[in-house]
């Protein structure tokens, strides 16, 4: 008789432990998700803010997200982190939708006047145009990177604005 209430015993404990566990398992199926703290905050990474004509934009008043239309792993995230190194504001990076045709470099905004394009494109180099009409596949300052491109160029961080603009300025969240 021993051997069989300690068996008895035994699949009564292993009874409860799979109850608990089919308890434990559903509370966290049906528990809400963890919230991303810029999504929590209802904002994202930057955010629109009016400028006048002729007020002064530096670098860290804009956010660039930057995409490649190459085939050179890593060349968003490396180009960057050198922005950032200028002081731009952090953005996005990723692939480009497919079937983006870049050579080296294009920055795409909403207006070709916007004094932070204009000031993003100076970085890539002089040669380097701002296209609008594009997909909006990004915040802020738009770089779309080909193959071509090497390097950023030598290049001042301040502008001023050429009548009224809009730009997205980084958030403390984004920053940090």
């Amino acid at each position: 008789m021993e051997g069989r209430a300690r068996s008895a015993a035994t699949l009564g404990v292993l009874v409860v432990l799979c109850l608990l566990g089919i308890w434990f398992g559903i509370r966290g199926l049906t528990a809400d998700l963890p919230t991303d703290p810029l999504v929590e905050k209802g904002n994202t990474i930057c955010e629109d803010r009016t400028i006048a004509h002729g007020t002064k934009i530096r670098a860290g008043e804009i956010t660039v997200s930057v995409y490649n239309a190459g085939r050179q792993a890593g060349l968003a995230s490396r180009v960057l982190r050198s922005l950032q190194a200028r002081g731009f504001g952090p953005g996005e990076t990723g692939n480009a939708p497919e079937g983006t045709k870049v050579v080296r470099a294009q920055v795409w905004a909403d207006s070709k006047r916007n004094a932070a394009a204009k000031l993003v494109a100076r970085q890539l180099g002089p040669t380097t145009k701002v296209f609008v009409n594009r997909p909006d596949i990004g915040v802020g300052v738009v770089v779309v990177l080909g193959d071509s491109f090497g390097k950023l160029a030598k290049a001042p961080t301040v502008t001023r604005a050429q009548g009224r603009t809009t730009i997205c300025t980084p958030t403390e969240a984004a920053i940090s």
